[in-house]
């Protein structure tokens, strides 16, 4: 009877490490229940938390008491205080709407995107700019779509240099994820990658992936945490 207690308490931890920045505001804020929140109905769906009369509440003494210890509070408020890791978007400019969507996602998970529309200033050299950013980037995401994987122009350049980032790496560190954002097939030089496909792949897929490399190389930078569906 410990051992499954034991085990069940570990499950929740890994369901709540997704959205525990989340998590810790609901337990000492005053947030109203959202239904459209996938942040609330990930954390609803494992009982984590509740609808009372309009408010997203923690109903569960236990589970309270357990995920809101004094040293979880701080170890929180710690990883808050860290660099948020930097995220290049590449992508091809006809799918700058969607570049766009990704990037305030990204924003809303406590990261930091970088998409050069939004990130480089009237004046700035961008090419140098987009080089530098990409030389700087912890993660780089290449979106995908069927019309960029036929296109023969900038984004190349953006997925070489990534490809490059990605050979400097250790066998199995994870900094180039392909994303899909409906179906087409990869470029050959990304065929070895495991792509997201956002057709049929939840968006918390790119955050356990970004999590897994961030926990694996011990980066002293905050994990990917909250992810609010606008």
């Amino acid at each position: 009877m410990i051992q499954e207690d034991s085990d069940h308490f570990y499950n929740l931890e890994e369901k709540l490490d997704i959205y525990k920045g989340l998590f810790f505001k609901i337990a000492f804020n005053d947030i109203r229940h959202s239904p459209i929140d996938k942040g609330q109905a990930w954390l609803r769906q494992y009982g984590l938390v509740k609808n009372l009369n309009g408010k997203a509440v923690i109903l569960n003494s236990i589970y309270k008491k357990r995920f809101c210890s004094p040293e979880l509070i701080q170890q929180y408020k710690q990883e808050s205080s860290r660099p948020k890791p930097m995220i290049f978007l590449c992508h091809a400019k006809e799918d700058n709407e969607y570049a766009r969507l990704l990037h305030e996602k990204l924003k809303d998970a406590d990261l930091n995107p970088w998409l050069d529309e939004i990130n480089i200033l009237p004046g700035q050299n961008w090419d140098y700019e987009i080089q530098h950013a990409m030389k700087k980037a912890d993660f780089a995401l290449i979106i995908l779509s069927e019309l960029s994987v036929k296109k023969r122009g900038y984004i190349n350049k953006e997925i070489k240099w990534a490809l490059d980032r990605q050979s400097e790496k250790q066998n199995g560190d994870i900094f180039l994820i392909p994303v899909k954002i409906e179906s087409c097939d990869l470029p050959d030089n990304l065929s070895n990658f495991q792509a997201v496909n956002l057709e049929v792949d939840e968006f918390e897929q790119i955050i356990i992936s970004l999590n897994f490399q961030i926990k694996k190389q011990g980066f002293d930078m905050q994990p990917a945490i909250t992810i609010i569906n606008k």
